[in-house]
């Protein structure tokens, strides 16, 4: 996976800001300290993993100003190709959308699909590492940088060990078996204590039990009471209610006898006798009315039977006027039929006009293609055509400037390298160069010979002053000694040098042998050595002076023109592959050429071929032959219609004679052709005569349908009145009119009496609310209406009797709580039972926190142990190779232990060290060899971007130029982003880099 291009909508300090990576495998950010670097890092994460949330520490890089957040990342994926991952403000990590490349769009599980699974902690400690790392492994100690440097080898990150790390603590803070301070010892410490005092509360409560089961018996016959009193009153309240509807009562049982003495008049209908009369009343009306429309109707049949139509008539008029109207453009016809005649024959002769053009004597005009695709095609050819013809003057005029431009620059190269002189010749005089002496270093020879005067006549300075000390006369010689040596180190004359330093020796010497005659002689020695010194210097000029007489002489003016010569040798020749380089493009453009316009001459005839056409033209010409073709073709359409015209005129004449045939045989008239329009004249008089007779007949006809329907209306109501008399008959159970009336009259008397009973029951509705009751209260009432005071006084007195007995159980009651009160002494036992469960809950808690943490503690061990025998071993081989790389070998062997959680180095000459014996420097490269290792271990099949922030700041040259080796080598599969505050790592690591100043 590569990243393409990042378009930034607004993010941090970027607005609208898009930058676009070159196809180099190496891109370096290169801008001083707030510049953007962390920025652009983080907006890369978050597009691709998602904003943090604001519940979150990490920034969020929101615009100050407002604005649209957030922006899109173009990465190009083996799997998927193209991918643009769009990423904007919306739920709490952001809105995504994921744009392919064939136009499909995805949201944020296809995100994760595209990127391979990796998210957010892998990508962070895996292919994402810089400086803020290298800041940490200086804060810890030894044995902490140990544990950081195994959890980078895990995880790219030491958060496993981090998490081991404070599982551990919180074991420890929860429970230790011979502790005091765990949270779990504390409790349990707690839980014991209230133990005992429930325990001791136990023993006081032998009468306590006694107590509460008295008044549990005293509660239960207070409920006894209770219930009993309850039902008294209850049947104390219906024997009340009796009373009050006793009245009533035998009322509604008076009408009730009454009804049973009536005869049995249901059923009977409602409103049963005025529905009768009216219904009879009816009826005698509709039958008169029937007779008199069967009278009129046989009137009306008398007159159909008389007129007699014809059936065909309007098929007859719609005939008899088309052959009125054919008679007008019976003619025309004719006229029209002599034009296409005429334009027939003009057609015909232009197409022959056109075949003799043609060429071809017996030619199927479609058996050729003269579609718009095959047109389409062949001008595609002629554009092809055009523009190879315009490519090839184009190359030939190429070919022809770049032959001239080579001829010229071999001759300019021939003549430069006959200027040249011999190799021989040329070693000869740099040789004699190589032996003088330069101006330089004889001038720095005089300046340093001229110091060593001053400084001896410095010391006979002091020597001239009266001072006989011991340590003025050893620093002096100590001086000529360092004079002496740096004199060696200037000019390379031993002469001087020990000449000095003879007399620093010989001062100490004799100031340790006879202290008191030094002076003269080391006043003398020093006088001899400024001599020297002198002789010296006039040497050197006489040197110098031979120099600057030699700097006439033709050996230096020989060779700076060889020199002069060599450049322009050099620039010539590059000019030369230069123009050397453009002739070989352009004949390389011609063979493609030629390879193009034998595909061109392909594709011709394979169009040839195709579309059935002649061979041997050129594209233009098939354009006119495809042309003049479908001109042809044209023409033949033309006089097929004009053909079909004339047959369609001809049927019609012939189909209006017919039509004029027929219509006499049918009105039984003789047709003769020259009477034509008379004929037709008498048709029509006929006509009208019959449409006058059907005028006649329908108006007849329609009276007596009206007639018939009023007939069959009226039949119908009188069935209906006679169904309705006899539904009334059915609904009251008889048979005659008599027996209906009879019925009648007792149904309204039954129906006074039984409002009165709905009247009487209608009171006793807020008593009783269903039959079943309200016949349980009659019989109740006709039981006990001779008793009903005797029965109330006695329940008030029994209902009595029961207050008293509930007032002593509530008296009693009252005295045992006080006892128990006074027995319980509060609510000790109460809070203690309370203290003594909700310290065991609590203790519950801390024990599950307990064992989730030892699980925690668990599953890390497998999790190492699982990395120590399969990943390990693989991320140690590539740290190891990376590591004795970036060292140049110095350390050639990197060991894990299994168990220690540690690593161990190996350097050549077999001393092992810890990780921190090594100095900082050498802790940062066994760092990034992990990293590194760690992230060419994880991307076995899809390799992702390296990010990197300036690690190489504790680096000396040497190995931070191997270590950017390293990174050139590994940009082989991954693409490397390098972001630095240091312009001169851009340039050793990539010539590709983007300066922040510009974004």
């Amino acid at each position: 996976m590569k990243l393409v291009k990042l378009h930034i909508y607004g993010f941090g300090r970027f607005q609208d800001c898009q930058i676009e990576f070159s196809k180099g495998p190496i891109h370096s950010f290169l801008g001083d300290n707030e510049a953007g670097k962390s920025t652009i890092m983080a907006f890369i994460r978050c597009i691709l993993f998602g904003f943090p949330t604001k519940l979150q520490s990490e920034i969020r890089y929101e615009p100050r100003l407002g604005g649209r957040y957030g922006g899109s990342i173009e990465i190009d994926t083996q799997r998927y190709g193209k991918v643009t991952v769009e990423r904007v403000r919306g739920k709490a990590v952001g809105d995504v959308k994921v744009y392919f490349s064939n136009g499909n769009i995805g949201r944020e599980e296809t995100l994760k699909h595209v990127l391979g699974g990796l998210d957010r902690n892998h990508f962070l400690g895996i292919y994402s590492f810089g400086l803020t790392d290298l800041q940490n492994i200086e804060q810890l100690d030894s044995e902490e940088f140990n544990r950081f440097l195994y959890g980078v080898g895990i995880s790219g990150m030491h958060s496993l060990l981090e998490i081991e790390k404070k599982t551990d603590k919180a074991l420890q803070e929860l429970y230790k078996p011979t502790g005091r301070k765990p949270v779990i010892n504390q409790h349990l410490k707690k839980v014991s204590n209230i133990e005992d005092k429930v325990n001791a509360w136990k023993n006081k409560l032998s009468k306590h039990e006694i107590l509460v089961n008295e008044k549990v018996c005293l509660t239960e016959n207070l409920q006894t009471l209770t219930d009993k009193k309850m039902d008294l009153n209850k049947k104390l309240r219906y024997l009340e209610k009796l009373q009050s509807i006793t009245p009533i009562v035998l009322d509604i049982k008076m009408y009730e006898n009454r009804l049973q003495q009536l005869p049995d008049f249901e059923p009977f209908p409602e409103n049963g006798m005025q529905r009768f009369e009216k219904l009879k009343d009816h009826c005698l009306l509709v039958e008169a009315e029937v007779s008199e429309v069967k009278e009129r109707l046989e009137q009306i049949n008398e007159e159909l039977a008389k007129l007699h139509i014809r059936e065909d008539l309007p098929e007859l008029e719609e005939a008899i006027v088309n052959v009125r109207e054919i008679g007008k453009i019976y003619e025309s016809k004719h006229e029209e039929k002599g034009l296409l005649i005429q334009q027939l024959r003009f057609e015909q002769k232009e197409y022959e006009v056109m075949k003799e053009k043609l060429g071809i004597e017996s030619v199927d005009v479609f058996s050729f293609d003269t579609s718009f695709l095959a047109e389409q095609k062949l001008e595609k050819l002629m554009d092809e055509e055009v523009t190879l013809k315009q490519q090839e003057k184009l190359l030939q005029t190429q070919l022809k400037q770049s032959q001239d431009i080579l001829e010229e620059k071999e001759i300019q190269v021939d003549k430069l390298t006959v200027q040249l002189l011999d190799e021989g010749e040329r070693k000869e005089l740099e040789k004699k160069r190589s032996e003088q002496r330069s101006e330089l270093e004889l001038q720095q020879e005089i300046h340093y010979v001229d110091d060593s005067m001053q400084q001896i006549t410095s010391q006979l300075h002091l020597f001239s002053q009266p001072k006989n000390s011991y340590k003025l006369y050893f620093f002096i010689g100590a001086f000529i000694v360092f004079l002496a040596a740096i004199y060696f180190v200037i000019s390379h004359n031993w002469y001087v040098s020990i000449s000095l330093i003879s007399l620093a020796i010989g001062i100490l010497v004799a100031l340790k042998r006879n202290p008191k005659n030094i002076y003269a002689k080391v006043v003398e020695n020093m006088h001899n050595q400024r001599e020297q010194l002198s002789k010296r210097r006039q040497k050197l000029e006489v040197e110098l002076e031979a120099i600057s007489r030699e700097k006439e002489s033709p050996v230096n003016d020989i060779l700076k023109k060889d020199d002069r010569i060599r450049e322009q040798l050099f620039l010539k020749e590059l000019q030369l592959k230069e123009a050397n380089e453009g002739y070989e493009k352009v004949c390389k453009e011609f063979d493609k050429w030629e390879q193009a316009y034998g595909n061109f001459q392909d594709e011709l005839q394979s169009w040839v071929t195709n579309y059935h056409y002649p061979n041997g033209l050129a594209a233009s010409n098939y354009l006119k032959l495809l042309k003049l073709l479908e001109q042809m073709k044209k023409k033949c359409r033309e006089i097929t219609q004009l053909n079909d015209k004339l047959v369609i005129i001809n049927k019609d004449i012939e189909a209006m004679l017919c039509k004029a045939k027929e219509l006499c045989h049918n009105f039984k008239i003789p047709y003769n052709k020259d009477q034509h329009h008379q004929i037709i004249e008498r048709l029509s008089i006929l006509l009208k005569q019959d449409k006058e007779r059907e005028k006649r007949y329908l108006r007849y006809k329609d009276q007596k349908d009206e007639l018939i329907e009023k007939y069959k209306t009226l039949n119908l109501r009188a069935e209906h009145y006679k169904q309705e008399i006899q539904k009334l008959f059915d609904a009251a159970t008889i048979n005659t009119e008599e027996e209906f009336l009879r019925k009648g009259n007792a149904w309204n008397e039954g129906r006074e009496l039984l409002i009165q009973l709905r009247v009487l029951k209608s009171q006793l509705i807020p008593i009783v609310d269903t039959d079943e009751k309200l016949e349980q209260l009659e019989g109740d009432v006709i039981q006990y209406r001779n008793i009903l005071e005797e029965e109330i006084h006695m329940l008030e007195g029994q209902i009595k009797t029961c207050w008293e007995k509930e007032k002593k159980i509530h008296e009693r009651s009252a005295q045992i709580d006080i006892e128990l009160k006074e027995l319980e002494d509060g609510s000790s036992y109460s809070n203690s039972l309370h203290n003594f469960e909700n310290e065991k809950g609590i203790l519950k808690e801390e024990t599950k926190k307990w064992a989730f943490y030892r699980t925690v503690q668990l599953v890390i061990g497998e999790a190492k142990a699982i990395y120590e025998k399969e990943r390990q071993p693989l991320v140690l081989k590539e740290a190891n190779k990376f590591f004795s790389f970036m060292t140049n070998g110095e350390y050639k062997k990197l060991y894990a232990p299994i168990g220690e959680q540690k690593f161990i180095v190996e350097r050549i000459d077999g001393l092992r060290f810890e990780p921190n014996e090594l100095s900082q420097g050498t802790k940062e490269q066994l760092y990034l060899s992990v990293r590194l290792a760690l992230a060419t271990v994880h991307s076995k099949e899809d390799s992702y971007p390296i990010f990197i922030d300036d690690i190489f700041v504790n680096f000396d040259s040497k190995r931070r130029l191997q270590s950017i080796s390293l990174i050139k080598e590994m940009s082989k599969k991954h693409q490397i982003i390098f972001f630095t505050c240091h312009p001169f790592m851009t340039s050793e690591l990539s010539t590709n880099y983007y300066s922040m100043s510009h974004l």
